[in-house]
């Protein structure tokens, strides 16, 4: 029995090796799930939404709320990974599958909550997030520079001749730090790359500080309704 409501959280440590495999077993159940094969549906896409709530909101799938799921998906993604603008359409298709998923599967009511950020226009918001440079992090920038110049930086070999190119042309200032960069696996490009450092999460003490904010937030919530 998987246990959606899993915490990785004990004390200030974080156990990323649980989380790693919460994550890939939550997106082999959904990809097998009626709402995870529906048409234009990606699984993939359910698992960066997850491990970017744990990296950056400190929730999961249980806890996360309507504005978690907005700032994830059209301020963190957009940021974060490296993709095309034409894929806001399967992005968004897949990840209200995904919350569709957790609400019948698992009874979360949350993930229908949730289903406020991803309502009419979110296509069209995500598209204009996922095409405008003033929303990307400093890593996606230096791929899609070296991707408007021809380079093919979705390779490893590719890449490091765009780093040349960039150290030959004193284009230094504009390399990010390479020890923080992975292969990632994305729909519709398996050879992307995302900017998430390792570990790309809060200090212990900032994850303690967002918990507890959480916590007074919502309980804060409650007493107002």
């Amino acid at each position: 029995m998987f246990d959606i409501r899993q915490e990785f959280w004990d004390g200030e440590e974080f156990d990323e090796h649980a989380a790693d495999e919460y994550i890939e077993q939550l997106e082999q159940i959904f990809a097998r799930s009626p709402e995870g094969q529906g048409e234009g549906v990606d699984p993939s896409w359910a698992g960066i939404l997850v491990r970017y709530g744990f990296d950056y909101h400190t929730c999961s799938p249980a806890t996360m709320d309507a504005s978690d799921l907005e700032e994830l998906v059209f301020s963190i993604i957009p940021r974060k990974v490296s993709c095309s603008p034409d894929s806001a359409g399967e992005v968004v298709c897949s990840l209200r599958a995904f919350l569709a998923f957790l609400a019948r599967e698992f009874g979360l009511s949350n993930a229908m909550k949730c289903q406020k950020a991803l309502g009419a226009g979110a296509e069209r918001r995500l598209r204009q997030r996922l095409e405008d440079p003033a929303t990307w992090g400093m890593a996606k920038s230096f791929f899609m520079q070296g991707q408007r110049m021809g380079f093919d930086v979705e390779s490893e070999e590719g890449l490091a001749k765009w780093m040349a190119f960039a150290n030959a042309n004193q284009l230094g200032a504009a390399i990010p730090p390479l020890a923080g960069l992975r292969p990632a696996k994305l729909p519709d490009d398996p050879g992307g790359w995302e900017d998430r450092p390792l570990p790309a999460r809060r200090s212990p003490e900032e994850q303690r500080k967002l918990r507890n904010k959480r916590k007074q937030q919502k309980a804060s919530r409650r007493k107002n309704r």
